[in-house]
């Protein structure tokens, strides 16, 4: 680690009150895994909605860490964790209509059911826990 050139960024972000109220954890990402826009050629002409998102979470607190093909080929891997220490109810938004899911353990082996209702999923997160959802549509 100590030979050739390394390169980082260094960054301070000022804010009023709590790290949990001015963001900090999305303004990190922000910093440390931007979002980088990939022209598609050939795709059909047309204009885009101003919006749009495969996936959202209705809680501020919980970040979806990624967003993987299942290693069986069997839909969706959905790995988030919760990052301010509180807990609650927590609801997955997708643009498509899942057909099931269910929380899965670090081998993607089913160990519990989920709620789905038209495109959201919804499951209780306890403070700082980690959960992975294996997501069929």
């Amino acid at each position: 680690a100590d030979r050739g050139a390394h390169h980082f960024t260094y960054s301070l972000y000022p804010h009023p009150g709590d790290w949990r109220a001015a963001g900090v954890v999305r303004e990190a990402y922000a910093l440390n895994a931007p979002l980088h826009v990939a022209r598609r050629d050939g795709a059909a002409a047309g204009a885009l909605p101003a919006r749009w998102s495969f996936l959202e979470t209705d809680a501020d607190h919980v970040v979806v860490e990624t967003v993987k093909a299942a290693d069986d080929g069997d839909g969706l891997i959905v790995r988030l964790y919760e990052a301010h220490n509180q807990r609650g109810p927590v609801t997955l938004r997708f643009a498509l209509p899942p057909k099931r899911a269910a929380l899965v353990d670090l081998f993607e082996q089913e160990i519990g059911a989920v709620d789905v209702s038209g495109n959201e999923v919804t499951f209780p997160i306890r403070p700082f826990e980690i959960k992975t959802l294996r997501v069929r549509f």
